[in-house]
């Protein structure tokens, strides 16, 4: 068994083994015993083409609303697609697809080039989305129904050193829209950061996103809400 770090839904970051799973704990694709029958969350790995169910595990961190959680850590891409409400799913550094369509969840679709659909809140639930480059990856996350209430926070990036740009309609067919960008160690360094919100324009991402900074045990965040 191999072992890598992930960060978790309160943002701090913690070791996990190969199959994702936190380690002393069971996690993606371990399938031993009774905690992982009733498949809250599908599955489909883009390497090996296999599918499936997944119970995850139960979700002990501090953030009270979520119940339950799934974290793969492989290097696979991975479509993942929660049939709970209010849980947290991390992926791997591989390109991944990530769906959670009811209640309120934590996203985090790890390295690589993300497509991230969080609910529609129809049942009064909001999404949090995380883009993480405090390990020195590079991350484009596509959002999609990211609706008032819903949030994207961008860990590693540095008051007076990252910068911050928009783009108008960039991102994949079909999910274009206002695109953040961001070079976390400062201009010049090279956008390692982007964040494509589909189908709202530059206009409509500055005239209803919140934007503000923080530190949440020693790590810096750049946090934008949608206020409209």
């Amino acid at each position: 068994m191999t072992s890598s770090t992930t960060t978790t839904a309160s943002g701090q970051v913690k070791a996990v083994d190969d199959k994702g799973g936190l380690l002393g704990g069971r996690g993606a694709d371990d399938l031993s015993g009774a905690a992982h029958r009733s498949g809250r969350f599908s599955w489909t790995d883009s390497g090996t083409h296999g599918s499936g169910t997944d119970d995850g595990t139960a979700y002990a961190g501090p953030v009270s609303y979520l119940q339950h959680e799934y974290i793969w850590s492989g290097h696979d891409g991975r479509a993942v697609a929660s049939g709970a409400a209010n849980v947290f799913i991390h992926g791997g550094d591989g390109d991944d697809a990530i769906s959670a369509m009811s209640g309120s969840n934590v996203i985090d679709g790890g390295a690589g080039s993300n497509f991230l659909t969080g609910g529609r809140g129809d049942d009064g639930g909001s999404d949090t989305f995380f883009a993480d480059l405090r390990g020195g990856q590079t991350i484009w996350d596509t959002v999609v129904n990211f609706h008032r209430g819903d949030a994207v926070t961008i860990w590693g990036y540095q008051p007076g050193v990252s910068t911050m740009s928009w783009s108008e309609n960039e991102g994949a067919e079909g999910a274009r829209g206002a695109t953040l960008h961001s070079e976390i160690k400062g201009a010049g360094t090279g956008v390692n950061a982007s964040v494509t919100f589909a189908g709202m324009s530059v206009a409509e991402a500055q005239a209803k996103f919140g934007v503000s900074t923080g530190n949440a045990g020693g790590n810096n965040y750049l946090y934008m809400r949608n206020n409209g």
